[in-house]
C-alpha cells in the first residue's frame, strides 16, 4: 500500500497543483507541507500539528483523512525548535498556581484546533459551491466561430455553421474573450457560446487527470480519473476543468475545444439567450 507521502503527492500532481498553490489555499507552509509529503513527521512541532495538517491536505485532495491519519506514527515527534506556525500558534498563559489542575489546561490547549479546523472546512465548501457556477459569457469583442468542416473522428456527421448535420453536435459555437475561472478553481477559462441548446460534451482521458464538471448550474463530476471517455449532455450552460490538459480531449457540440495550457484549464458553454 502507498505511503502517505507517495498519495499526497500523486493525488497534488494529479490536479496540477503546486506545493505553493496548497499552501496558499490552506494557509500551511510549505516547509510542512514537504515534510508530509516526505513523512518527516519530526519537521513538524507537535503531534496534534502533525495530525491536523495532514487531515486538512488529505481533505483538499479529496483522500481520506481517517485512513491516512492512522498510518502516522503512534509515538509524538521530538518539538523542532523553530516556533509554532503562526497561524496556529497559541497565545502564552500566564502561570497558573493553584486554580487550574494542569490537566485540564492541557486539555483546552490540544482540544481547540479540531473545534476550529472543521469550522474553516465548512466555510471553504460553503464559499466554493457558492461560486462555481461558470461567469456568463463575455461580450464587447468582435467573436471568433469556429465551425467543424470534417466529420470528428468518433463518427458522427459534419456540423454546419447553423448546427444542423447528420451526426453530433446542436449549434455552432461562438468563441468568447477568456477570463479568469471562478474562485476557489482560478485559472484561465475559455468562453463559448452555443445558438442553442442542448450543449453535448465528450471528454476522452489518455492519462491521470483531475476532472470538474457542471451541468445547468449542478456540479456532476470533481474527482480523480485515471483515463477512459466521458459524455454529458447540459440545456443551458456546461463548466469544465481539467487538472492536465495534455491528457485531455475536449468535444463540443462535434466539434474539437483546444486545450493548450500546461496546467489546470477550464472551458465554459452556455446558450445564447
Amino acid at each position: 500500500m502507498p505511503g502517505i507521502g507517495e498519495q499526497l503527492r500523486a493525488a497534488r500532481s494529479a490536479r496540477g497543483l503546486s506545493l505553493q498553490d496548497v499552501q496558499k489555499e490552506l494557509r500551511i507552509r510549505e516547509k510542512y507541507l514537504e515534510a508530509l509529503e516526505a513523512e518527516n513527521f519530526e519537521e513538524i512541532p507537535g503531534l496534534v500539528y502533525a495530525r491536523g495538517f495532514l487531515r486538512s491536505y488529505a481533505r483538499y485532495l479529496d483522500l481520506d483523512p481517517d485512513a491516512l491519519s492512522t498510518q502516522m506514527p503512534t509515538a509524538a515527534p521530538a518539538v523542532a525548535a523553530e516556533q509554532e506556525p503562526t497561524q496556529y500558534a497559541m497565545p502564552k498563559a500566564a502561570p497558573v498556581r493553584h486554580t487550574l489542575k494542569p490537566v485540564m489546561r492541557r486539555k483546552t490547549n490540544r482540544q481547540w484546533p479540531w473545534v476550529v479546523l472543521p469550522l474553516l472546512f465548512l466555510v471553504a465548501l460553503l464559499y466554493y459551491f457558492g461560486l462555481q457556477k461558470p461567469a456568463p459569457a463575455l461580450g464587447g469583442a468582435t467573436p471568433k466561430t469556429h465551425h467543424k468542416t470534417k466529420p470528428p473522428k468518433s463518427g458522427g456527421g459534419t456540423t454546419t455553421p447553423n448546427g444542423s448535420g447528420s451526426g453530433a453536435g446542436t449549434a455552432a459555437l461562438t468563441q468568447q474573450p477568456s477570463t479568469q475561472a471562478p474562485q476557489p478553481l482560478g485559472g484561465p477559462q475559455d468562453n463559448y457560446l452555443a445558438a442553442k441548446g442542448p450543449i453535448k460534451v465528450t471528454l476522452a482521458l489518455s492519462g491521470p487527470c483531475w476532472v470538474y464538471v457542471s451541468t445547468d448550474g449542478t456540479t456532476v463530476m470533481e474527482a480523480t480519473q485515471s483515463g477512459g471517455t466521458f459524455t454529458w449532455t447540459a440545456q443551458q450552460s456546461f463548466f469544465i476543468k481539467v487538472g492536465n490538459p495534455a491528457a485531455a480531449t475536449l468535444t463540443v457540440d462535434g466539434q474539437k475545444i483546444p486545450l493548450p495550457g500546461t496546467t489546470a484549464e477550464s472551458v465554459a458553454v452556455q446558450v445564447q439567450g
